[in-house]
């Protein structure tokens, strides 16, 4: 049963991309080019123009100064996979995939604030690009990645690439992963992944993580709901209202995309 709700063609060929990487170092010196891989990541139609928009929504959070002083270490991101760069004034050559991270980690501080952070759990990891840049904004302890069991192989292998790696944990939801205790996870994150599960294994992401968690992040771009499809961020919020305050708000990307930052509710007491 194939447990994402994107056409085959494209889910299979992304598939055997994350193995291909994983196994040779020739294909993951290459991999953000690799149009199997960059159906689903990485995306290489998405014009320049795009970045300069990216950049005015970081800035506008976050001071250029200070994404400037941590430039060097944010594009480590692209020192693997052979990404494709665009020069940009404020900040020189880099991906716009890192530097829609880098907008989901200003996004992110931006919103919850200076609070204390230090277990995160990202629902759909990629390649750990995420991670890898929002460890520059937040000095988190742990941080576990879930997804699908090939995906996690090439996580796996990029994320040894740099430092803190011993802080990140890397599961699928049914191999043992840990089990959290209510309130054990700071902050959750899901860039896409969650809105693109079939209803049954968003349940299951929702008992086991979502609602084990203080804060969360999502970027939630699946519309229609129905079992194989899944919730919409209406029904998603609607099962969640009761212990979570949600703000929505509307992507870059399109009014399609929600962003939804949701935070504990507090004084009350909940049952899950």
């Amino acid at each position: 049963m194939k447990k994402w709700n994107i056409k085959n063609d494209s889910f299979y060929g992304y598939i055997n991309a994350c193995i291909e990487a994983s196994n040779d170092d020739i294909q993951f010196n290459n991999f953000k080019r690799n149009h199997n891989y960059t159906s689903i990541l990485e995306h290489q139609h998405i014009p320049k123009e795009y970045g300069d928009l990216i950049i005015q929504q970081i800035e506008y959070k976050y001071e250029r100064d200070n994404i400037k002083s941590k430039i060097h270490k944010i594009k480590e991101n692209d020192m693997y996979g052979n990404p494709i760069l665009y020069n940009f004034e404020q900040y020189g050559d880099i991906s716009l995939g890192t530097l829609r991270y880098v907008k989901n980690s200003c996004d992110i501080v931006s919103h919850f604030g200076e609070v204390d952070i230090k277990t995160i759990v990202e629902i759909g990891g990629g390649y750990g690009g995420l991670c890898k840049t929002i460890s520059n904004f937040i000095e988190f302890k742990s941080y576990y990645i879930y997804d699908l069991h090939q995906v996690n192989l090439l996580s796996s292998k990029y994320l040894s690439k740099f430092n803190n790696y011993e802080n990140i944990h890397i599961n699928t939801l049914d191999d043992g992963a840990k089990k959290f205790i209510d309130g054990e996870i700071d902050l959750l994150i899901s860039n896409y992944a969650f809105s693109e599960l079939p209803k049954s294994i968003q349940l299951k992401y929702l008992s086991e993580i979502v609602l084990k968690s203080k804060r969360f992040y999502m970027i939630y771009n699946h519309l229609q709901s129905g079992d194989e499809n899944g919730m919409t961020y209406n029904q998603f919020i609607d099962l969640i209202s009761d212990k979570y305050d949600v703000s929505i708000v509307d992507d870059i990307d399109t009014d399609l995309v929600k962003i939804l930052y949701g935070e504990l509710k507090t004084n009350k007491q909940f049952l899950i």
